[in-house]
């Protein structure tokens, strides 16, 4: 399961980052299947597997990140939508914090991935 959290934050992160590029009408409907797909697993990671497991600290990770994949998915849609939100001045630092905890936690999933098939000691 943690590649296909990765493979959301992943997708989360670039939905993020590149909002004028796939905002273009060819890239819609890809945009919108992949902030679904974004939502449920950030959905399935936090109230799932964070919430069985918050004593520990891949539970704590689980949850947080999936709340963070929550929000992501909750920015887009107010980009989407031309919120008023999105001109307040707390927006671009909201949204500047989760790109870069987006980015970290990405970080955070891939290495112990790549340590889990060295066999060698991850995280617990």
């Amino acid at each position: 399961m943690g590649i296909v959290v990765s493979i959301a934050l992943l997708l989360a992160l670039i939905a993020m980052c590149s909002e004028g590029l796939l905002n273009k009408v060819d890239y819609q409907s890809y945009r919108k299947v992949a902030l679904g797909l974004v939502g449920l697993v950030g959905l399935w990671n936090m109230a799932w597997y964070g919430i069985q497991n918050i004593t520990t600290f891949w539970g704590i990770t689980a949850f947080m990140s999936g709340l963070l994949m929550m929000s992501s998915v909750q920015c887009c849609y107010l980009e989407d939508a031309k919120s008023w939100m999105i001109y307040q001045s707390w927006y671009v630092y909201f949204k500047l914090v989760s790109i870069m905890l987006l980015g970290l936690y990405l970080l955070l999933y891939v290495v112990t991935i790549i340590q889990m098939n060295l066999g060698m000691p991850i995280i617990h």
